[in-house]
């Protein structure tokens, strides 16, 4: 079990060093764009994930908004990402990094449309729903398996991220594992052609021994392409 969670935390830890520089990549393009450094609001994230970023990234200020969190500042808010408190536009770039498959399938297309509203530019970040290893609960085909099946690992398999999470507690696994919508790749299609804002959407696959593990979509300003995402 150990080589098991050390293999699999290694390579998710390579990912997301590769996942920052495509982003980076983008976000040091769409500012070359505008002429200045921008500005970023992270739905579903944490300021000291950006902390590193700030000094090397050309991001003027971040907010995020979370709901599981208990400090409040002008940089951390409580809020819901289906009812953003923000007028339209109000950030240069709007950033989710796993946080669309916590949504209720029913109002992930809300959701994605809140995003679009608030933020000239969006970054979209979600696991593939076809990947072998489930990465909230390391498990293999966790999403494709019964409720009460989905229930029990929540509860008991060490495995599980919420294992190491401060504050996160077996209600909050459980409530998870039952509501969980991870997207595949038509379905992440789907929502772009509901954005009204005409942006062009760049679809990133992060790819493992032939599968794709996850997707980045990258929304910029201007015509929105209908074959971008596939």
């Amino acid at each position: 079990m150990s080589f098991y969670l050390d293999t699999l935390t290694a390579c998710q830890a390579r990912f997301r060093k590769h996942r920052d520089r495509w982003l980076e990549h983008q976000i040091r393009d769409f500012a070359k764009g505008l002429g200045r450094r921008i500005t970023v609001l992270d739905v579903g994230g944490y300021p000291a994930l950006w902390n590193d970023r700030l000094s090397s990234w050309p991001v003027a200020s971040v907010c995020a908004i979370n709901r599981r969190i208990q400090a409040v500042s002008s940089r951390f808010i409580v809020a819901d990402a289906l009812a953003l408190p923000f007028v339209d536009h109000a950030f240069d770039l709007v950033h989710t990094n796993s946080l669309i498959e916590h949504i209720p399938a029913a109002q992930q297309t809300l959701c994605f449309n809140e995003l679009c509203r608030v933020g000239n530019a969006v970054y979209l970040q979600t696991p593939n729903r076809r990947f072998p290893i489930e990465p909230h609960f390391c498990f293999p085909w966790f999403t494709f398996l019964p409720s009460t099946c989905r229930a029990w690992i929540a509860r008991h398999w060490p495995g599980s991220w919420y294992h190491v999470i401060p504050g996160m507690t077996v209600n909050d696994a459980v409530h998870d594992a039952l509501t969980l919508h991870l997207l595949t790749a038509s379905e992440l299609q789907a929502l772009t052609t509901t954005d009204p804002g005409h942006r062009r959407w760049m679809l990133h696959r992060e790819r493992m021994a032939g599968f794709t593990k996850s997707f980045c979509l990258f929304g910029s300003p201007g015509d929105r392409l209908p074959s971008a995402a596939h």
